[in-house]
């Protein structure tokens, strides 16, 4: 079992939203900000049910504080037959003890649809993420 408790507040109110009309097409860009803070008893995942022969736990499980600080933006642009919805997100985790797993994480996304006529939509959406893995590999996803 992994006992987690994070807190976790949005900076919405200190960041503001903007929207623009740009030959006949709304552009609207949000920035966001958030920091998560959590206190994790066995931040690699190890199983509890390890055990030596002689019933004594063949490792315990390490615990540390971590902070993840995440600024992003993220920008729409909406008109009669477009959508386009693009955005990024970086992260730092930062652990208080162990800071050789300090880390970085990026989130990138982009989305749009065209209305070709009344019955035809085209949609495009596609995503990159970079994050870490606990046991120490670095993930790379892409949909």
């Amino acid at each position: 079992m992994v006992n987690t408790n994070s807190r976790s507040c949005t900076l919405a109110a200190l960041m503001a939203a903007c929207t623009f009309a740009v030959h006949g097409q709304e552009l609207s860009i949000t920035p966001r900000l958030s920091l998560s803070y959590e206190q994790n008893d066995n931040i690699f995942l190890s199983p509890e049910s390890l055990q030596l022969t002689d019933g004594e736990p063949a490792q315990t499980p390490l615990s540390d504080t971590i902070l993840l600080l995440s600024p992003g933006v993220a920008a729409s642009l909406t008109g009669r037959r477009l959508r386009l919805s693009l955005g990024y997100d970086f992260g730092q985790t930062l652990y208080n003890r162990y800071s050789e797993l300090n880390s970085w994480r990026h989130n990138a996304f982009i989305a749009g649809e065209v209305d070709l006529n009344d019955d035809t939509v085209v949609t495009v959406r596609d995503e990159f993420l970079r994050t870490e893995d606990p046991l120490g590999r670095i993930q790379y996803a892409v949909n």
